[in-house]
């Protein structure tokens, strides 16, 4: 059958160009998008004209690098805004410049048609330093060109925010007629405290959905709070607010709370950093005028401290008109419990609430009770971590168990540190720096502490084989409670020598006593490990509660039932049920008893 015209057309004969030509809108803009999801963009711009030309047709954004600028290069593109038609979808721009290049800021915009410009809906404008402002003449000239701007960023130091003569009498009236031209804006972004105080009460009322400020800039200060209050309250269509000083502005109880007073009914997202003594995070979310779900969080990561966590919360919510007689959802993020904590700090906070969400809790050596408190009123945290003055640790996640319900962890430390140590001698591999000894031997070295440190150093001695400046570096770690040693070394080699030096000083021994080949395997079982001792505990006790592994001991073991504990275990979104507050009881106590048991 002959073929098609169509079908006569080979793909490979078809120039680049016009295969992007034929295909539909929606293919090319599925093209665009493959091309920029795994940052092919750049590359593919190069490689051709026709991918270049294709690219700049489809990017929706544009970064100018003002103080890259080349005016013998670029200055045509600027001319009445020819760069514009190359890039006839971007609608979101970027300019970034340095000290040298202040003065041409404007430049893309100020030979550019005025219809041209009204397709920029979204600006940002950032300095490449902080000791670089964003000069007010240069503010107004580009929100008078760009009047159809939605969004701005203004990521650049206000010019004399500090509240002199100067920039009351001057610099603010000009930012402040520069920011009254966009008559659509409704995201303001900014690092500037000193570009807050110039909204202006017409643009605050019922056209700023959303504000956020990150203050980065040591030389802009917070207006007084009455009046920070008194902007926030004329904001009738605000949406969303984020107020992050790192300088501290915002770092007392008592500010928070007349600022969460303040906040207008539409709200329906609040960020607030630093509060509180621990420099946290506070982010609410509202309905209907009230506070639907609170979290809280360091603002600079990891782990807050229980104690003034649960007290900024306290202080904070209870207070404030915005708090309704239920709050529905509390989020505790990771907090780290100290033996001193006050578990009761926030109860009158957790008892208003639906559902509190602790997502990690570490419970420090002498803490238990104090995390046992805490639980009594929050529920069983997402997961629970261990953490003593000892570099071993573990973490389980206090999922739901499958065949164990109603049941404590119940295995004995003793238990717990024999089936660890199986999982450690099934784990020799590629890569192994751990070398796992058992045997009647070992139990004689355990026996007499100083001997095993002795046998460790012969060892090392007898490990010669390896070809490295040093003879290899081993940690000794007893395991008197599973019967086992285990020597952690430098590199996988190391342990693959030390292995072999272990076996043959099992043999010489067993040949001295008259023993024939292959004798020394019964007195010392050597194997390498890719497992550490603390990871393969973790492995057991987080089977153990799961229920994936039996472990109810004999009578008046660690596994006894706990009192009342047949009754099955309830959901935790609220307070703990006696039955889990004892499997965690039992968790923590297995986890303190087998601290003794190795000398890492």
């Amino acid at each position: 059958m002959a073929a098609s015209s169509s079908q006569q057309c080979a793909p490979e004969s078809c120039p680049l160009g016009d295969l992007l030509g034929i295909l539909p809108s929606a293919a090319r803009q599925t093209l665009y998008a493959a091309l920029k999801s795994n940052s092919s963009l750049s590359a593919a711009r190069l490689s051709s004209r026709v991918l270049r030309d294709f690219i700049d047709g489809h990017a929706p954004e544009l970064k100018l690098d003002m103080g890259r600028f080349n005016l013998g290069h670029h200055l045509p593109l600027c001319h009445e805004g020819r760069w514009l038609r190359r890039w006839p979808r971007c609608t979101d721009v970027t300019i970034e410049f340095d000290v040298d290049a202040v003065s041409l800021l404007v430049l893309p915009f100020n030979t550019a048609p005025p219809e041209a410009c009204q397709r920029i809906t979204s600006l940002t404008v950032c300095s490449s330093t902080d000791s670089v402002y964003l000069p007010s003449d240069a503010l107004l000239t580009l929100t008078g060109r760009l009047t159809g701007l939605t969004t701005l960023q203004l990521m650049a130091s206000c010019p004399d925010s500090d509240a002199d003569e100067e920039y009351e009498t001057l610099q603010k009236p000009l930012i402040a007629y520069a920011l009254s031209l966009l008559p659509k804006l409704c995201d303001l972004k900014t690092d500037s405290w000193g570009h807050v105080s110039c909204i202006s009460d017409g643009m605050a009322a019922g056209q700023l959905t959303r504000l956020e400020l990150n203050a980065s800039d040591p030389d802009s200060a917070r207006p007084p709070m009455p009046e920070l209050v008194g902007l926030l309250g004329r904001m009738t269509a605000l949406r969303e607010l984020v107020l992050s000083d790192t300088e501290s502005a915002l770092s007392f109880r008592e500010e928070a709370l007349e600022l969460l007073d303040a906040i207008p009914d539409t709200l329906q997202a609040l960020e607030v950093s630093p509060v509180g003594r621990g420099y946290l995070c506070l982010r609410l979310a509202f309905a209907g005028g009230r506070v639907s779900t609170a979290a809280v969080r360091p603002c600079f990561g990891g782990l807050a401290s229980y104690a003034p966590a649960s007290a900024t919360l306290a202080s904070v919510l209870l207070p404030s008109r915005k708090l309704g007689p239920r709050l529905q959802r509390l989020e505790l993020g990771g907090v780290d419990i100290r033996p001193t904590d006050d578990a009761g700090a926030a109860a009158a906070l957790y008892a208003r609430c639906d559902k509190v969400v602790v997502e990690e809790m570490v419970v420090r050596e002498g803490a238990e009770e104090a995390a046992l408190g805490v639980m009594r009123l929050t529920g069983l945290p997402a997961t629970l971590e261990w953490r003593s003055d000892w570099p071993s640790h573990g973490s389980v996640l206090l999922r739901p168990p499958n065949s164990a319900a109603g049941r404590p962890v119940g295995l004995s430390p003793s238990a717990v540190g024999q089936r660890a140590v199986e999982r450690m001698a099934a784990a020799d591999g590629p890569g192994a720096t751990s070398v796992l000894v058992r045997g009647p031997a070992v139990r004689v070295l355990l026996a007499a502490p100083a001997a095993a440190t002795l046998w460790v150093e012969q060892l090392v001695r007898g490990a010669t084989q390896i070809e490295e400046p040093e003879r290899p570096q081993c940690t000794l770690y007893t395991l008197p409670s599973a019967g086992a040693i285990m020597l952690k070394c430098a590199s996988p080699e190391a342990a693959e020598a030390v292995a072999a030096a272990a076996r043959r000083l099992a043999q010489t021994a067993a040949s001295e006593d008259g023993a024939g080949a292959g004798a020394g395997a019964a007195l010392l079982d050597v194997r390498r490990s890719s497992l550490h001792w603390h990871d393969a505990t973790t492995q057991v006790l987080q089977a153990l509660w799961d229920g994936e592994e039996g472990g109810v001991e004999e009578a008046g073991g660690a596994g006894a039932e706990a009192p009342g504990g047949g009754g099955g275990i309830a959901p935790t979104s609220g307070a703990c049920t006696p039955a889990e507050l004892e499997r965690v009881r039992c968790l923590m106590e297995t986890w303190r008893g087998l601290r003794p048991h190795s000398d890492p």
